[in-house]
């Protein structure tokens, strides 16, 4: 049965199996060893590349251990307590295709665009409707068919309604944290009322820092901004460039180091002036944390109809997804081709409308301080020129590229299709940025769909070489807009001139890459 919800019309969505062996209608709850065999018999048949899900960390490992006494060769397992390289060694091989399935928990999937997977199976009972949608989601994004089966025991369900019972800190302990955070927060402004937090403080009670800590002080955090009681905030960090000489992987490796230390810290706007009073603090948290177990029952109230089959899971998936709130709407569009209702029914409705596509609202503010004060020559309310000489070379206009997202906080980039076709490197370009935000459209694309989001952007025109630039360029409101363009490109009002020698808002190459790494 193929049932998905808020639909997404680009691709095809996953057929869903969900096991009848018991004849319950749409699910069933098998004894453990019954479930192992169905597994692994389903599994000698599925489609490959899989994603078998299961919950806990220990499942993960017994998983592995069985699939490869069973000869399983090209798989590999995912969890919490992976090691930070074999999960870059891991993502790299299921990327390139080197790997025909993978053993994982929640852990494995989030940022991990693999487009070909075939079939995605639940050896456990997600904790929650949204995992077991998002997860469901990672099979056919190439928007061919891809097979989703959800097989699970009693144990299963019993244990994901114990993970689905909110994790939420004690009244007296969320006072200590906040208490200790507060005590070594620095104020970023005269009235103290934005501080800059140190998640790594230890509330007295405890002995030393650790993640757990560190993950309880920012709960902390969070469930004080949900109580409407301080806003998070945040603060740009400073930005960094691979030196000339500094190979890739030493970069990486500082550039992991200076991002470890940046999320360490965060900023927040303080709302309750009541904060440090225990009375008050107490009574603000308890609110909220009766409004987190109202919200985990209703929760598992829709994953247990999920089970159940009793609901057209795309009703389930509306009543998750839909909002109206302010500000922050969320129209979706149902649809089902044939859920285990509709065949217990004998109907489908297979007709759905589009759902209605919003463009973005609201684009925050951009600090573009430090370009600014490295060409304080520049004027950024008009497009800037950064020409190159011919012949133009590929792995220099994508240093370029790279050095505006990573140092001056670019945020779009209109290229040729052409140049994208040759360097595929593109594609993970958004990983340089801080907030790994980057959106890209060819040329080509944009004439047909002309970008209107102001945002930071870079143009690269080089291969139009002698073509002047288009005129639309030189009125798009942006807060800061570049023009790469190769040197021998006309002058779009003068075409007896170079547009490197107009001799207004020009930036040289070499001025540029000084800049960038001063």
């Amino acid at each position: 049965m193929r049932c998905s919800g808020p639909h997404a019309p680009s691709r095809w969505s996953p057929r869903s199996i969900f096991d009848q062996s018991h004849n319950t209608g749409c699910t069933a709850r098998t004894i453990p060893e019954a479930k192992d065999r169905k597994v692994l018999e389903l599994l000698r048949h599925a489609p490959r590349p899989f994603i078998l899900y299961v919950t806990k960390r220990s499942d993960a490992k017994r998983w592995i251990r069985l699939l490869r006494s069973e000869g399983y060769a090209r798989i590999d397992c995912f969890h919490g307590e992976t090691a930070h390289a074999d999960r870059l060694r891991i993502i790299a091989q299921w990327s390139e295709g080197r790997l025909d399935g993978i053993v994982a928990t929640s852990a494995f999937g989030v940022g991990i665009d693999k487009r070909d997977v075939r079939t995605v199976i639940h050896a456990a009972v997600p904790e929650t409707l949204d995992r077991f949608y998002q997860e469901v989601g990672r099979g056919g994004r190439d928007g061919c068919p891809s097979a989703s089966f959800l097989i699970y025991s009693r144990e299963d369900q019993e244990t994901a309604n114990k993970i689905a019972s909110p994790s939420l800190i004690s009244d007296d302990l969320a006072f200590e944290r906040w208490s200790t955070m507060y005590g070594h927060s620095a104020p970023l402004d005269t009235i103290g009322q934005l501080l800059e937090v140190d998640l790594a403080v230890v509330p007295p009670r405890l002995r030393r820092q650790s993640d757990y800590n560190q993950s309880w002080n920012m709960r902390t955090l969070i469930m004080m901004a949900r109580a409407g009681m301080l806003k998070l905030e945040s603060q740009p960090p400073s930005r960094i460039a691979q030196q000339e000489e500094e190979s890739e992987s030493a970069f990486e490796l500082r550039s992991d180091e200076h991002w470890s230390e940046y999320f360490q810290r965060t900023v927040v706007g303080m709302s309750e002036f009541g904060h440090l009073s225990r009375e008050r603090f107490e009574a603000l948290i308890g609110e909220e944390r009766q409004r987190s177990f109202d919200a985990a029952t209703e929760n598992r109230a829709l994953l247990d109809k999920l089970l159940s089959g009793s609901t057209e899971v795309s009703l389930l998936l509306d009543h998750l997804y839909r909002s109206n709130a302010p500000g922050r709407s969320v129209i979706v569009s149902r649809a089902c081709g044939g859920c285990p209702t509709h065949r217990r029914e004998g109907t489908a409705n297979t007709d759905y409308p589009a759902p209605p596509a919003y463009g973005i609202e609201q684009v925050g503010q951009f600090d573009l301080s430090l370009f600014s004060g490295r060409f304080p020559q520049l004027d950024l309310n008009e497009p800037i020129i950064l020409p190159v000489e011919d012949p133009v070379d590929d792995a220099v206009l994508f240093g370029l590229l790279r050095d505006f997202v990573a140092m001056f906080g670019v945020r779009e980039i209109a290229i040729s299709a052409l140049f994208r076709q040759r360097n595929p490197a593109l594609s993970l370009l958004h990983k340089q940025s801080e907030d790994h935000v980057l959106l890209m459209q060819t040329l080509e694309e944009e004439m047909l769909r002309p970008s209107s989001y102001e945002l930071p952007r870079v143009t690269l025109w080089t291969d139009e070489i002698g073509t002047p630039l288009p005129k639309h360029l030189f009125i798009m409101k942006r807060p800061l807009h570049v023009i790469i363009a190769s040197a021998s490109t006309p002058d779009s009002w003068n075409f007896a001139r170079r547009i490197g020698d107009i001799g207004t808002n020009v930036l040289a190459v070499d001025q540029f890459s000084l800049g960038a790494r001063l």
